[in-house]
């Protein structure tokens, strides 16, 4: 046995071997000592293997030995074929590995733990096998898969197999029969079947599912969970199927959180959710430095939410990013309003209704992080203004990117934000429903070269009946900014033609 480097243009066909690494496998390093000192061709010396050499000879003996009898003169086996002191070659191999299985004349997986005379319904749910990351890749990807027990001995194909593998695994059987592409499974559908595996290094749960998702990424061992996230950025970086957000947070975690999550066990509830029909959604979002930004996107709210405030029981309107459908029924992610413009996740997912939204297509983002969340959502919430719930009703506000509507108030505009907040609604007075708008404005105006600021605000208490509806009057404050100081005419007729008005961040005032 030795190894052969091959032009990827140039690949003749090959055997590979799918198993669980154990102890006393062969590496690329030690190859070739054993063809100089064990030459495996020869029958005479397979029991010395036996007796001398770990067991990863054994697995690279059988391999070799079944390729051969097929007429493959060539095996790929990821122990001794990848030299791992080189971290170009690890990465290569890595993002290449679900092609490299995918074009395998056969794939031989070899069931280290299931005993000779276990059929496969007694012993195949516990197999190690079944439970690692990198083999759900080399379960997937290669045409042939044929299956071998402990002792190498021939137990069946993939196909024949389909319905064990399908209960143990819940991946469709389509997908493993090849009648459906693995790339019209949702997300969702592709990390659910990862939720339940398991890698040695923390980085690979990541790594081991670049070919389920047709991305590339750079091997940075010692990042953690941050490989993961990486993974779903990419993701996101090449589908729009919103589904990579349908997860549900672990039990303990608080409410707010990012947007991606920490682990594909987060995902182990989402296998059946399929993306919402493009007909109906068509998202176009993308990663920034602030967020996810969401462009022309229709968002939802849902009255679903049950809540108990001041020892009252009671429904509070939220936010919901709708996800996909799970037997009929839409998937949201519950979202928080932080500020104008901007969200952050807040719970598990939820079931809403598909004509719970406005229909109004709207731009926004939704945070990343949950940590920058809480100091942002309190700078826009210094001067924000807010309305009773139980005395005014709320019908329309303007603009519906400040307006926050689990709680009734506005948030502070962007400083310098040229901005006017307005809401329209109605209060009882006596008995009698009242229609009410208010403005909360302030303007600074130059008048011949002086500033002067304007404020409106509501007078209190104060109702004009100049009209079939109830008004409230608006009082106006001038206030003298600055003045210029003296000048000659000449001056004076250009300020005179300077003059203008301009507007700036409006006041907020608590009502």
């Amino acid at each position: 046995l030795s190894t052969v480097e091959l032009l990827s243009s140039n690949i003749p066909k090959y055997a590979i071997l799918s198993h669980a690494w154990e102890k006393e496998e062969v590496r690329f390093q030690e190859l070739d000592s054993l063809a100089l000192h064990y030459p495996t061709q020869s029958p005479q010396l397979r029991k010395l293997i036996y007796k001398t050499r770990p067991k990863g000879y054994h697995k690279i003996y059988e391999t070799c030995l079944r390729a051969v009898k097929r007429n493959l003169q060539y095996a790929w086996i990821d122990t001794c074929c990848i030299n791992k002191e080189s971290s170009a070659e690890l990465t290569e191999s890595i993002n290449s590995m679900f092609q490299w299985y995918q074009d395998a004349v056969e794939c031989y997986v070899f069931l280290s733990d299931l005993p000779a005379g276990t059929t496969s319904s007694e012993g195949f749910a516990g197999c190690k096998w079944f439970t690692r990351g990198w083999t759900l890749q080399e379960l997937i990807a290669p045409t042939t898969v044929l299956f071998h027990n402990q002792s190498w001995k021939y137990l069946g194909t993939k196909e024949e197999f389909c319905d064990e593998i399908s209960l143990i695994t819940n991946i469709n059987k389509e997908v493993l029969e090849g009648s459906a592409q693995l790339w019209n499974e949702s997300v969702a559908a592709r990390m659910s079947w990862a939720a339940h595996r398991e890698t040695t290094r923390i980085e690979d749960l990541a790594y081991c599912l670049l070919g389920i998702f047709e991305v590339n990424m750079a091997m940075i061992y010692g990042e953690g969970q941050n490989a993961f996230r990486r993974l779903q950025e990419e993701i996101v970086r090449q589908s729009n199927d919103l589904t990579v957000f349908a997860w549900n947070q672990a039990s303990g975690e608080e409410a707010d959180s990012g947007i991606f999550a920490q682990s594909p066990t987060l995902f182990g509830g989402s296998g059946i959710i399929e993306p919402i029909d493009q007909a109906l959604l068509d998202p176009e979002f993308s990663l920034t430095n602030k967020g996810l930004k969401f462009d022309n996107f229709k968002l939802l709210w849902t009255e679903s939410r049950k809540e108990t405030r001041g020892g009252e029981r009671g429904c509070r309107k939220t936010y919901a990013l709708p996800l996909g459908n799970r037997k009929k029924k839409w998937i949201a992610v519950p979202l928080r309003k932080i500020g104008p413009g901007l969200f952050v996740r807040n719970g598990s997912l939820i079931t809403i209704s598909s004509n719970s939204g406005d229909g109004v297509a709207v731009n926004f983002y939704l945070h990343m992080t949950p940590s920058y969340s809480h100091f942002f959502e309190d700078s826009r919430l210094k001067e924000a203004v807010m309305f009773p719930k139980a005395q005014f009703k709320i019908q329309e506000v303007v603009p519906k990117s400040h307006w926050e509507e689990a709680n009734s108030l506005f948030f502070a505009p962007v400083e310098n934000l040229k901005l006017v907040l307005a809401a329209s609604g109605s209060i009882t007075l006596g008995g009698s429903a009242v229609q009410v708008v208010v403005c909360i404005d302030e303007v600074e105006i130059y008048v011949d070269g002086t500033e002067y600021q304007i404020s409106a605000s509501i007078n209190k208490g104060v109702v004009s009946s100049i009209s079939k509806y109830s008004i409230y009057s608006v009082s106006f404050a001038v206030q003298t900014i600055s003045q210029p100081p003296p000048s000659s005419p000449s001056s004076d007729r250009k300020s005179n033609q300077d003059s203008g008005v301009s507007t700036v961040f409006p006041r907020m005032h608590r009502l």
